[in-house]
């Protein structure tokens, strides 16, 4: 559970399914969300999903001419709900880094996918 930005209570929490913005160095592709979904049938797809999403921004990041360590990682939703039915912030935007996504993932993937790429990887998460 996390804070509820209007009541402040303890009751905020991911709604079962939603999507997740994928943003790096405060970059972000056109396709770069991936829908999640919280049953644990579904995790390992998910998660799978979201590799190929990574893959396909390292792609596309590598053609830069000027290419800055990627370093910023963001994985954020707003998919998420008070148990006191309060209405969230429209630009509420919550972090899914450690609760949906797992860090070690994210870094093990950062690391495959530098080297694939050949990017300069400088992860502060």
């Amino acid at each position: 559970m996390m804070y509820c930005p209007t009541c402040f209570n303890n009751s905020l929490h991911f709604d079962d399914k939603g999507v997740i913005d994928i943003i790096i160095n405060k970059k972000q592709m056109d396709a770069g969300r991936i829908i999640y979904n919280l049953d644990p049938a579904e995790r390992d797809k998910m998660l799978m999903e979201f590799a190929k999403k990574l893959d396909e921004f390292f792609k596309w990041y590598s053609n830069f001419q000027n290419k800055e360590p990627l370093c910023h990682v963001e994985l954020v939703t707003s998919a998420v709900k008070c148990d006191s039915g309060c209405k969230m912030p429209t630009n509420l935007k919550t972090s899914v880094i450690d609760s949906i996504i797992p860090v070690s993932l994210i870094r093990d993937e950062f690391g495959r996918l530098g080297q694939k790429y050949n990017l300069e990887i400088e992860l502060k998460i």
